[in-house]
């Protein structure tokens, strides 16, 4: 699957396509294809939506203030 379909298909997601991303969408010929496809791209969104606790957050803040305030270049990992 090309990028260009797989941007059509992230627009129809989106409410975003237009006429001819559309019938990229529908003319495809592996059908199959775009719709794995499209339910990867569901199955990411609804993720993202429904439970944002998942989400993982991670402040680093004060590791870059305390490099920052050092006036010593970082350590390579």
């Amino acid at each position: 699957m090309n990028e260009r379909l797989k941007e059509s298909l992230s627009a129809l997601l989106d409410g975003e396509v237009n006429e001819l991303e559309l019938q990229r969408i529908l003319t495809h010929e592996n059908r199959q294809e775009v719709s794995a496809c499209w339910q990867r791209y569901h199955t990411v969104r609804e993720w993202i939506q429904v439970d944002s606790s998942l989400r993982v957050k991670i402040d680093i803040r004060s590791a870059v203030m305390d490099v920052l305030s050092k006036d010593e270049p970082p350590h390579k990992a």
